[in-house]
């Protein structure tokens, strides 16, 4: 039997639908059931959780805060069945990760393939995420292992690894810079430059840099996706500056360059973090396969290194 109870799942499932009718067709019950479930709610509560809208429901900010709640019950009661299985020596359970995009292209297969080898019966929740969303997730327990740049310190995060990510020009192998063994941030000028949205971590980074060399950071092309900015370089005479774990897939394959900035080193820095350390098996052997991935296995926690491959 659930910890969590049947009104609080199907709170959660109205959430994430948007609708009564869909949630109770997705739950193999009447809506008039489920609306009279809400009304219960909403009664016990003494507030409306939902907005009616003409095509479905919005929550208010009291359901928001209800359904975050719930949320957050859920994933205990995950954490708990999982503390549960490893107590019975059960060589299985379930870990949420959020991670960054260029890190869930370039290594979290590798990094399942790795934990399959010593837990094959283990599964994943992979959310890609900006670094901010992380961090609150990692707090709220609703992940358990955060990969991303520039984390905040915070007294909830525990950092397992961090390395330094070089900034560097990045271009297409046959660019006009690609034979160059380092470049000065000015050589950027006269090329299309791809930067990173703010909602990036390393975009106030790649402004910093262009504000030091007196470079108006006016850019052709600007988005929210680094997997974007890379296939844009591809086959262009475009540039975007980029850490040199951003390229890693590529520039081992070939198609882009990474050119090391001369003169002051400009870094992010790239961690893998946990909520607390020893509170999940789990958590702990994603978060180890991972460092090992990467290459650089045994850095103490909380000082930085930089990447350089295997």
């Amino acid at each position: 039997m659930p910890l969590i109870s049947a009104a609080a799942l199907l709170l959660d499932e109205v959430a994430r639908v948007g609708s009564i009718r869909r949630a109770a067709e997705r739950l193999n019950t009447s809506a008039s059931a489920v609306n009279r479930q809400i009304l219960n709610l909403e009664a016990d509560y003494g507030m409306p959780l939902f907005e009616r809208l003409p095509r479905g429901v919005r929550l208010t900010a009291a359901g928001e805060t209800l359904v975050a709640e719930v949320r957050r019950w859920r994933h205990d009661e995950e954490r708990a069945k999982q503390h549960l299985q490893e107590l019975q020596g059960l060589r299985r359970g379930h870990v949420f990760v959020g991670l960054t995009e260029c890190v869930a292209f370039s290594f979290m297969a590798k990094v399942m393939g790795r934990v399959h080898q010593r837990h094959p019966g283990m599964t994943f929740d992979l959310t890609m995420a900006g670094t901010d969303e992380i961090s609150t997730r990692l707090i709220a327990k609703t992940i358990d292992v955060g990969i991303a740049f520039n984390m905040p310190r915070r007294p909830d995060i525990h950092f397992v690894r961090t390395w330094d990510a070089p900034l560097g020009l990045v271009v297409s192998s046959d660019h006009p810079l690609a034979g160059l063994a380092s470049v000065n941030i000015t050589d950027c000028v006269g090329y299309t430059l791809i930067l990173p949205d703010f909602s990036l971590a390393f975009r106030t980074l790649v402004e910093n840099a262009l504000s030091r060399a007196g470079i108006r950071s006016v850019a052709v092309i600007t988005t929210n996706s680094t997997l974007l900015m890379k296939k844009l370089l591809v086959d262009t005479d475009h540039v975007a500056l980029l850490g040199k774990i951003d390229v890693f897939e590529e520039v081992a394959a070939g198609t882009l360059r990474f050119l090391p900035l001369s003169g002051a080193g400009r870094s992010e820095s790239l961690s893998v973090c946990v909520y607390q350390p020893g509170s999940s098996a789990m958590a702990d052997t994603v978060a180890q396969a991972f460092c090992e991935e990467i290459g650089i296995e045994g850095t103490p926690a909380g000082t930085a290194r930089e990447y350089a491959g295997r």
